[in-house]
């Protein structure tokens, strides 16, 4: 830790915005937490700048009243946000002059939470970080070399995240259920799952605002679960979404032309997260063949984490040991 590290010239505020959730860090100059709260989702694509914004003040100022400082340049160094639906230039300009205009901090630095979770699982914020929760992208960083993705649905090529594996699952369901599609255990385990007595009623129920489409996101174990006990149809999208993330770190290589060199490719997000067998093995098995050096890390830390840390750096302070213990000893 650097010498200065201590000293009386204000704090760390570290935020990691998800889809689903929100969290935010209060820390020192040496790394201790000194708060911590966690909201909802703050999606800028739902609430829009000024709301998400907003959404995250109010936790900021929350997390800081309870270690006895106000949100603000005099007590607040450096605000280290990175956020998912910050994927373009554009949102990312948006992003930062809303957060400068409502004055939290000395400085600020506003990115995409992939960023976050590479950091989390790298001592140089250096490789490749797929993140995979309730939608999916990827960062690549070599040197002064970056790789970023629109991260914008269908429209920029993507497929996958919790969202949307559920989404599939009623597809699937749905199609078993009226005769399109091959038959498969999801039918009845859509059933069970939501206490409907057919697909059809739960998709009235999505369609009519009953069931908000958040709740797509609870069939992934139900695609996973039956994945494992050999259900073909399960297992097709299990190995999909595999494929795709694959697809984001080999693409990510390949651009940073990291190919033959050691290299860590961090796996983040509440998908991941899950350590599913099927799925984690059918991306090692995509990208090893080509890229036989990528050293896969695991980031099983709050993603909050790499904030802190990259704010840290920011601030030109080493604290990776002091961050990492004051996380767990307060979990």
């Amino acid at each position: 830790m650097s010498p200065d590290a201590t000293t009386p010239s204000g704090v760390l505020l570290a935020i990691d915005g998800g889809n689903s959730k929100t969290d935010v860090a209060v820390l020192d100059r040496a790394g201790r937490l000194l708060a911590r709260r966690r909201g909802p989702g703050y999606s800028p694509h739902v609430l829009g700048v000024p709301g998400s914004v907003a959404a995250i003040e109010t936790l900021a100022r929350e997390a800081l009243r309870s270690a006895g400082l106000d949100l603000g340049p005099v007590a607040v160094a450096h605000t280290a946000a990175y956020l998912a639906g910050v994927d373009l230039t554009r949102e990312r300009r948006e992003m930062l002059a809303a957060v400068t205009s409502r004055g939290w901090s000395r400085s600020a630095v506003v990115d995409n939470d992939t960023f976050a979770v590479l950091r989390l699982g790298t001592a140089g914020g250096e490789g490749v970080a797929v993140v995979c929760g309730a939608g999916i992208n990827c960062v690549g960083v070599s040197g002064s070399q970056v790789v970023r993705f629109p991260s914008l649905g269908t429209v920029s090529g993507d497929w996958g995240g919790g969202l949307q594996l559920g989404a599939e699952v009623m597809s699937a369901a749905a199609r078993a259920e009226d005769g399109r599609g091959p038959a498969t255990v999801l039918a009845a385990a859509v059933i069970a799952h939501f206490g409907v007595a057919s697909v059809l009623e739960a998709i009235e129920a999505f369609h009519f605002g009953d069931f908000s489409p958040e709740r797509f996101g609870e069939l992934c174990p139900v695609a996973f679960r039956l994945a494992e006990e050999g259900d073909a149809v399960a297992g097709g999208l299990v190995d999909r979404l595999a494929g795709e993330i694959a697809d984001f770190v080999g693409a990510s290589l390949r651009r940073l032309d990291l190919r033959g060199r050691d290299v860590p490719v961090v796996l983040g997000g509440g998908i991941l997260a899950g350590g599913d067998r099927r799925l984690l093995g059918g991306v090692f098995d995509r990208v090893l063949p080509e890229f036989p050096r990528a050293r896969f890390v695991h980031a099983d830390e709050p993603p909050v984490i790499g904030s802190a840390l990259l704010g840290l750096d920011h601030l030109g302070i080493t604290g990776d040991t002091a961050v990492r213990a004051a996380f767990r000893v307060a979990a």
